[in-house]
């Protein structure tokens, strides 16, 4: 009987245990279950992140509104059919005439991309903002936000590592060719040395110095994908000149240049001197637009070293000729010392001739490019006529370019987009040898023709 009642209270001692700690756990759930609900709970029109304000309007769990203004930064003016868009291209919208929109993002902490005709891109940072102001700048600024044309493709200029730069930034096409245009305006990347004052005859442009004594160190040129040649195996019938690979292109067709200090990853040796990565310019947006550049230059004739007139140099010559070991009658005898009026030589040798004169002339340089960029929701369009006419600072050498570009893209279908480009170029040059060339360079001549010589005569010599 006692062993009995010793089991029944064990049991009923289990048993309370057991009730105890269940009621206890029941609590402690019920706890953490009001708490949950404590700190889930949001109303329609709060978020629970903490960097967003209580304003931001909450579609449902993930989707949240902007509503905001693109405007005009100088003129206070709404801007109509501005682009917005989220900086993961899930989402997209467009101002109406007050310049209003109104946009789905996913998260209260997006950017949102705004492109507008004629002005610079902004990136703006939402911030769990729920009115927005934007006010854009004209396209004449200087953009900050930026695609760079990388190798494989566009790069955002605050993801670019800083062996890739590049530039939108050509600026008025005051320039006749590429590599000019280059020199000018990236030269803390490129080291560029002029080939010749002609026009057109370009530069040669170093990214990491001349770092071969007999291999060629020009970088590899790239534009619209597409490797340029450099013609560097190809031998001019005129001293002095090379031929330019950039020449075809005109400045008022680039959108954007880039240099990349090393491209052996994608191009092998090709582009162990560096690549230069050319963008020309592409239909953008449905609207039309017709841009029309023209400019004129006005190129002064050049001052050389100072020279002795014919007098002096009659006179140097004669102290030159007495070194030489000839004798007094053999230096009289000369042409040039002959100063009887009625000698058949003493027009062709009693002169005054200042040569600079003969053979440089002030330079003028015109030039016109108009674009036409538009299309529809099937394709876009893009094209350009230019003409160069330029007559140099040497006299007869003349220059006369015409260029057309044509390229469109189609898109066939969401995910297809088929391209085409269509260029075409034509150059007519007058050339004469430059540099030294003692018989056929107008330059070298110049330095060294005797200015006593008539230069209505010729004469195979230097006298």
């Amino acid at each position: 009987m006692m062993k009995m009642n010793r089991d029944i209270k064990l049991k009923n001692t289990m048993r309370n245990y057991f009730f105890r700690k269940f009621l206890r756990s029941i609590f402690v759930a019920g706890i953490l279950a009001v708490g949950n609900m404590a700190f889930g709970q949001t109303d329609a029109g709060t978020v629970t992140d903490s960097t967003v304000t209580d304003t931001m309007t909450k579609v449902n769990q993930s989707v949240y509104m902007v509503k905001g203004t693109v405007r005009d930064v100088i003129t206070r003016q709404p801007i109509n059919a501005a682009q917005i868009r989220s900086k993961n291209h899930k989402s997209a919208a467009t101002t109406d005439e007050q310049g209003n929109f109104e946009i789905e993002i996913s998260s209260a902490a997006e950017i949102l991309i705004v492109i507008a005709f004629d002005y610079n891109q902004l990136e703006v940072p939402v911030q769990g903002k729920n009115m927005l102001e934007i006010d854009l700048y004209s396209e004449v600024y200087k953009d900050l936000y930026k695609d760079i044309e990388g190798l494989a493709g566009p790069v955002r200029s605050g993801s670019a590592v800083n062996a890739v730069s590049g530039t939108r930034d050509i600026g008025y096409p005051s320039e006749f060719t590429v590599d000019n245009a280059i020199q000018s305006k990236m030269g803390g990347d490129v080291h560029a040395i002029s080939r010749s004052g002609n026009i057109g005859s370009g530069a040669s442009l170093f990214i990491r110095g001349l770092n071969s004594v007999n291999m060629y160190a020009q970088p590899l040129f790239i534009v619209d994908g597409v490797i340029r040649s450099n013609f560097s195996d190809i031998q001019s019938v005129n001293d002095g000149f090379q031929n330019n690979p950039l020449n075809d292109i005109d400045v008022s067709d680039i959108e954007s240049v880039s240099i990349i200090k090393d491209g052996t990853s994608i191009y092998g040796s090709k582009g162990g001197n560096g690549v230069i990565v050319i963008k020309t310019k592409r239909g953008e947006d449905m609207a039309t637009k017709i841009v029309f550049n023209a400019y004129g230059g006005l190129t002064e004739k050049t001052s050389s070293l100072p020279t002795m007139n014919g007098d002096q140099f009659r006179i140097y010559t004669t102290d030159l000729l007495g070194s030489t070991g000839l004798t007094s009658e053999q230096i009289d005898e000369m042409p040039f010392l002959n100063d009887d009026p009625n000698s058949i030589t003493y027009k062709k040798y009693h002169n005054n001739t200042n040569w600079d004169d003969e053979v440089y002339q002030s330079g003028f340089t015109q030039n016109y490019n108009i674009g036409v960029n538009g299309g529809d929701d099937k394709a876009l369009y893009y094209f350009s006529l230019g003409y160069t006419g330029n007559s140099g600072i040497v006299k007869t050498t003349e220059m006369q370019r015409l260029i057309t570009r044509t390229n469109a893209d189609f898109f066939l279908t969401e995910n297809i987009k088929l391209g085409m480009n269509v260029g075409y170029t034509t150059i007519d040059r007058t050339l004469l040898d430059d540099g030294i060339n003692p018989y056929t360079s107008p330059t070298f001549l110049a330095m060294e023709k005797a200015p006593f010589l008539s230069p209505y005569s010729y004469t195979p010599t230097v006298l």
